[in-house]
Parts: C-alpha cells; sequence; structure tokens
C-alpha cells in the first residue's frame, strides 16, 4: 500500500476534524477551530514562520497529522511546540507516527532549533525514542470540598459533592480585585514597572488575543487583577479551569483567593487548574486549598499524569540548563533559579 507525507492543505481540515471527531470522539473540534490554529504565525527577524503541519495518506485517504507551532522565546530563539499528532486508530502500528515525526523534525533540527511537547503516558516510549527527554510531570491541581468527594463520584469512596470552601484574601497583601477585559493590551495585563521576571516564551499582545479572545473553540473569561492602584497581572477562565494567568510571586496566594471566589460566585462546585509550576510554588496551592490530584489519585488508578518532554536542537545530549530552570509555568514568578 502506498503512503506519502505532505504538507496539509486547506482542503485536509476537513478530513483532519473527521479522523479527530469521529475516530477519537472528541466532538467540539471543528473544521473552524483546526483552520484557526493552524493559521498560527511569529515574525522572527526578518521572516514569519507558520505553523508546519503535515498530512499522512495512503489508498485509504488521510491516516494521520502532525502539526508543529512556532514560539518566539524571551531570549531571542524560536522553540516549536510538537501539538496534534494523530493517527487514525485503525492505522496505528504502522510506522506512521515515525513517519510523521521524523519529516517534522528533520525541518526542525536544520533550523538548528529545539521542540517540546505535552506527552500522554502511553506515548512516552515512542518520543523517547526520538530523542525528547521527561522535564517534569504536568501537575493538575483541584479544589473541592474534600478530595474524598471526587473519589466518590467514580466509585471509588464514600462521600458527597458539595460546594467549594471560601477562603480569605490572605493576611498583609493588599486588596485586590478581578476587572473584566474584552482584548489583551499592555495596561490591562501588568505595569512594566511591576513585572518581576520574563517567561521563556514570550507572551505579547499578539499571542495573547490569538490565543484567548479568536480562538473560535471555547469561551473564555478574561479579567485584570488590579491591587490597589496597579494592574499586577491577569487570569483566564474557562468554565471550571484556570487556564493560564501571569502576576508576580508575591500575589499569587491572591490570584488564587480570587479565582476561588469567582468560581464559588458562579455556583461552581469544582476547579481546576493543570499547569507546570515549579515546586516552589506547590505549597501556596496547598495554603488554598488545591491539591495535586495526580498524587491523590494515582493509588486508585484514576490519573495517570502527563509530563513535559524536551529535545534539543538535532538531538544532542542532554537538556540545556535554560529548560532546568523554566518550568513552563503559567505564573511570572521568580523561585530563586
Amino acid at each position: 500500500m502506498t503512503r506519502i507525507i505532505r504538507d496539509w492543505q486547506t482542503d485536509d481540515i476537513p478530513d483532519i476534524t473527521n479522523i479527530v471527531r469521529n475516530h477519537l470522539f472528541v466532538s467540539d473540534y471543528s473544521s473552524e477551530y483546526f483552520a484557526w490554529k493552524f493559521g498560527h504565525t511569529i515574525k522572527h527577524n526578518n521572516e514569519v514562520l507558520k505553523t508546519r503541519g503535515l498530512a499522512a495518506f495512503d489508498d485509504t485517504g488521510l491516516v494521520g497529522f502532525a502539526a508543529a507551532f512556532p514560539y518566539k522565546a524571551s531570549d531571542g530563539s524560536v522553540i516549536w511546540n510538537i501539538d496534534d499528532v494523530i493517527v487514525r486508530p485503525d492505522m496505528r502500528r504502522k510506522g506512521i507516527f515515525n513517519d510523521l515525526m521524523f519529516a517534522l523534525l528533520k525541518e526542525i533540527d536544520q533550523r538548528g532549533e529545539d521542540s517540546y511537547l505535552f506527552s500522554s503516558p502511553m506515548a512516552l516510549h515512542g518520543y523517547n525514542r526520538l530523542g525528547y527527554e521527561a522535564l517534569s510531570n504536568l501537575p493538575y491541581y483541584i479544589s473541592v470540598p474534600s478530595w474524598e468527594a471526587v473519589l466518590a463520584k467514580r466509585g471509588k469512596a464514600p462521600g458527597f459533592v458539595g460546594h467549594l470552601i471560601d477562603t480569605v484574601m490572605p493576611k498583609g497583601k493588599t486588596q485586590c480585585t478581578l476587572q473584566p477585559f474584552e482584548y489583551f493590551s499592555f495596561n490591562n495585563i501588568a505595569d512594566t514597572s511591576l513585572r518581576t521576571g520574563q517567561f521563556y516564551i514570550s507572551r505579547n499582545e499578539e499571542y495573547l488575543n490569538w490565543r484567548f479572545i479568536r480562538n473560535p473553540l471555547k469561551e473564555y473569561k478574561t479579567y485584570s487583577i488590579v491591587c490597589g492602584k496597579n494592574t499586577m497581572g491577569y487570569v483566564v477562565f474557562a468554565g471550571q479551569n484556570i487556564v493560564d494567568f501571569d502576576v508576580p510571586m508575591q500575589y499569587f496566594e491572591s490570584l488564587l483567593y480570587l479565582s476561588k471566589k469567582y468560581f464559588i460566585g458562579n455556583n461552581i462546585k469544582m476547579a481546576h487548574c493543570m499547569c507546570l509550576v515549579p515546586k516552589c510554588i506547590d505549597g501556596i496551592f496547598k495554603k488554598s486549598s488545591f491539591i495535586d490530584w495526580t498524587i491523590k489519585a494515582r493509588p486508585f488508578g484514576l490519573y495517570q499524569p502527563h509530563k513535559m518532554m524536551i529535545r534539543s536542537a538535532n538531538n544532542k545530549p542532554g537538556l540545556d540548563l535554560k529548560y532546568k530552570k523554566w518550568f513552563f509555568t503559567m505564573a511570572d514568578i521568580n523561585c530563586g533559579f
């Protein structure tokens, strides 16, 4: 059977959507969503870098696809996010995954640039063989009346699902509030003089508006975090999830307090935050009655953590120290590195 790997085309999007919805049973991904996501571009030096999408075909039609998204790093380099690597279930274990990944990584290696991804447990072996190294588990923090309530919902332990426990504003902190906004601009993200560090990936207005304002799939709620007279950062909610935030370390506990207050005010009974954060911030989650579900659920077989994985340019041995320092945290914090 003949197989070809080529650049994906706009005409392929309906077939890509069909694989995701009908074979993987993810019903909320639309053709509009993939057109938006695959349209991601950045400007780097004198070139415009676009999302690299590859499609695999055989005599039966589209059998797999993969994409690499370029992001501009704060040190001026480019790093690629490998995402949406999907093979039609009936065509797995036929080398299609390797063909797609080899083709993507060949282009990235030719540019001398690094890549990262988040891997499910079942895909770890495949990514390890391609030279990816696990940097960290991806913690999954939840806040519920009790973690036993979550187990009870899954028939694992007695209990009940009640309401989120309210918290109080951290002592000694300036009174902070959430103020909604509809478009990211630097004024409603943070004041320049108050930023305490930099993300490894540049998070500018263009990226944030593309990610959260023009996303055709989800309804995000965006808020500035205002403490006293100063804008300290922002937080983004989607349903019961804290999906993104940027705030100086000293105001992180206030952020969690405001998030809990937001969820309680909207009668949301469980709060989620899946974000890769340094260990130094884990205690603040616990203090704010969030638990790491990846640890609590593991003995019951309810959750296996995803891992963040890094591959250095041309598969050079060992991870660059900058990745050891950078945990892809969604908060602008400094743990003393």
